[in-house]
């Protein structure tokens, strides 16, 4: 089964650019397959913060604080 991959045009900065290709060289992956790591790295993260943040409010519940703002 071939998996079909829509093109997605991107414009970055020249030293950005190298430095996605060194990483992809380094990793073992085509310069795609770098950029679509890491942006899916980055949903893996917020949803984990979101989780942390889930449970953190939970348990000032539970012993009756307020969450701490943010600065």
């Amino acid at each position: 089964m071939t998996r079909e991959y829509p093109p997605l045009r991107l414009r970055v900065e020249r030293d950005l650019k190298i430095r996605i290709t060194e990483a992809a060289y380094s990793n073992g992956r085509s310069v795609s397959a770098e950029v679509a790591s890491r942006l899916e790295s980055t949903f893996l993260r917020d949803t984990t913060i979101g989780e942390i943040n889930r449970k953190l409010d939970l348990l000032l519940e539970i012993n009756g604080e307020a969450k701490p703002e943010s600065p």
